[in-house]
């Protein structure tokens, strides 16, 4: 239990320094909202807690939703602390930077919100601090530590470009995967801290604003411009051959699925689509770097097309960048100078799109999907970056890598 503690104290000095030095402003990271928001909120801090005009509310607090308006009850329930006017929010400020939110560990201070009879519970804390607990659930804290600290700045970049992204809520980022993962102090490490100590301030600036900072987990070999995904072309997303990433030995970052034509017409159904039993499916449009621009799946009663990112999620596949070898093993007849000829396995025909693979089919009755890498492809592969601090990189050199034209710089500056 002491080298836990010692450690654990070593963990929260770093951070601790962090949000003492940083100049910006807090930002906002939605913990629970809309279908999970809370209907009561328990919030503990040895240190206290009081109002923002002061008042002091102890160090236990219950929160509650009364017709709109926001109650701070002691631990008993019985008494009320503070009733806040109705429908707006109350912050609770805590003294020692430092309170359990429902028995889960936080940084900074909390904000309680009304949401249709119940509370949104957010976290206001400053940015750096709210890095220590994101870093290390986007990348292993084992990983080389350039390579987490290519992590840290891609981290704060994308808090930076991001905020406001759930201002309908009444924050700026959610904790999830829709923004990033955030775990609290329950998530940090002491190496993942260090690389946010030791790498504070520092974002990268394309044309005088700090980047969207995007990365995805295996990029399949390839990075791929953001146009190919979501439309939208951005300068320091590019398409180009990873010379790093070493896709074939990261594990799940080359796959295959197999799916029957009634799975295929099941998840079409799921999504809405319905166009009958399912007796086709080709990808029609490739990128350069090979990803699918668009797939085709053809019904007995319609077609329906998934283009960029829908290409991908439409099955839920692991990337955008595969091949379809549909389920049947007829043979091809094709003239040729020796005269007609039996084909089987892959061939390549003439099309308006120009010269494209097929294939007579893999015979088991599925389609099989391969691919490789995991995740959308756009700005940093941190596999990629795993190897490039293998080989000695730094982290300035792993993220002008990723993001073309890019300076790195202090956020201060651009701000200035």
């Amino acid at each position: 239990m002491k080298i836990k503690y010692i450690i654990f104290s070593l963990v929260f000095a770093i951070c601790a320094f962090i949000g003492a030095s940083a100049a910006e402003a807090p930002i906002r990271i939605g913990l629970s909202y809309a279908s999970t928001a809370k209907t009561s909120v328990k919030i503990y801090s040895d240190g206290g807690f009081e109002t923002t005009d002061a008042l002091d509310l102890g160090t236990y607090i219950i929160a509650t939703n009364l017709e709109g308006n926001i109650v701070l009850s002691d631990s008993t329930g019985a008494t009320v602390l503070y009733q806040g006017t109705s429908g707006q929010e109350v912050k609770v400020v805590t003294r020692s930077n430092m309170l359990s939110i429902d028995d889960k560990l936080y940084r900074g201070n909390v904000v309680f919100k009304p949401y249709n009879g119940k509370i949104t519970v957010i976290n206001e804390i400053m940015v750096d601090d709210y890095l220590c607990g994101v870093v290390a659930g986007e990348m292993p804290a084992s990983w080389p530590f350039e390579a987490l600290k290519a992590q840290a700045v891609a981290a704060r970049c994308f808090a930076f470009d991001n905020l406001g992204k759930h201002s309908s809520y009444g924050f700026d980022l959610c904790a999830t995967t829709n923004c990033q993962v955030y775990g609290g102090v329950a998530s940090e490490k002491e190496s993942t801290n260090r690389a946010v100590a030791e790498t504070a301030g520092i974002v990268a600036v394309a044309d005088g604003k700090i980047i969207n900072a995007l990365y995805t987990s295996s990029n399949g070999g390839y990075a791929e411009a953001s146009e190919n995904v979501w439309g939208g072309k951005v300068s320091y997303f590019q398409t180009f051959k990873d010379d790093y990433e070493k896709t074939d030995e990261i594990s799940r970052a080359v796959w295959k699925v197999e799916l029957t034509p009634e799975e295929i017409k099941a998840e079409l159904l799921d999504n809405g689509v319905d166009i009958g039993d399912i007796i086709g499916m080709e990808i029609v449009n490739t990128s350069e770097s090979g990803r699918v621009l668009e797939v085709k799946i053809t019904g007995t009663t319609g077609t329906k097309s998934y283009t960029k990112s829908y290409a991908r999620t439409f099955l839920g596949l692991r990337s955008q960048l595969y091949t379809i070898t549909p389920p049947y093993n007829a043979a091809l007849n094709c003239l040729s100078a020796n005269g007609q000829q039996t084909v089987s396995g892959d061939y390549y025909v003439l099309t308006a799109n120009g010269i494209q693979k097929r294939t007579t089919g893999s015979g088991n009755g599925k389609y099989i999907i391969t691919g490789r890498g995991y995740g959308h492809g756009v700005g940093m592969s941190q596999w990629g970056a795993y190897y490039m601090a293998q080989q000695g990189l730094n982290y300035v050199d792993i993220l002008t890598y990723y993001y073309k034209g890019v300076q790195i710089m202090n956020y201060t500056d651009v701000i200035s």
